[in-house]
C-alpha cells in the first residue's frame, strides 16, 4: 500500500526486527547450535524461518524500491544487508571475542540509522535518532 514517509516506515520495520532479535538472541544461539546436530531443526530454522524472513524483507524492500521510495539496489542483497546488520549488532556482538565498547543503546541506534540511511531514496533529507 501507499506510504507517506518511507523512511519512517523503514525505521519502524528495522526497529521492530531489531527488538525481536535483541530479546531472543540467547534462544537463537541455542537453536543455531542445536541445528548443527539435528537436520530437522536445521531445516525449520534456516529453510523455513530464516528464509521466510529474508523473503518477506525482500518483497517489502522491492515494493518500496519500485515505487521510488527507497534506493534501488538488488532487493535480495538489501534484505540480507538489513538482516545481517541487525543480527550482528543485536546478537553476535555479545559473543565477539574482542570486547565491544558499544552498549545496547548505541548498537540499536547505529544499526537502525545505518540501515535507514543506506536504503533511503537519494535526495531525501535524513536525520539520526540522536539529532
Amino acid at each position: 500500500t501507499r506510504v507517506s514517509d518511507a523512511r519512517a516506515e523503514l525505521r519502524g520495520v528495522v526497529a521492530e526486527l531489531y527488538a525481536r532479535i535483541e530479546q531472543a538472541w540467547p534462544g537463537i544461539v541455542v537453536l543455531e547450535r542445536s541445528a548443527l546436530e539435528m537436520p530437522e531443526l536445521a531445516h525449520v530454522f534456516y529453510a523455513e524461518i530464516r528464509r521466510g524472513l529474508l523473503d518477506r524483507l525482500e518483497r517489502y524492500l522491492a515494493a518500496r524500491m519500485r515505487a521510488g521510495r527507497l534506493r534501488r539496489v538488488p532487493p535480495a542483497a538489501a534484505a540480507r544487508f538489513v538482516l545481517e546488520t541487525i543480527v550482528w549488532f543485536a546478537m553476535h556482538r555479545h559473543r565477539d571475542p574482542l570486547p565491544s565498547r558499544i552498549d545496547d543503546a548505541a548498537a540499536r541506534t547505529a544499526a537502525t540509522d545505518l540501515i535507514v540511511n543506506a536504503l533511503a531514496a537519494p535526495g531525501r533529507p535524513h536525520r539520526s535518532l540522536k539529532e
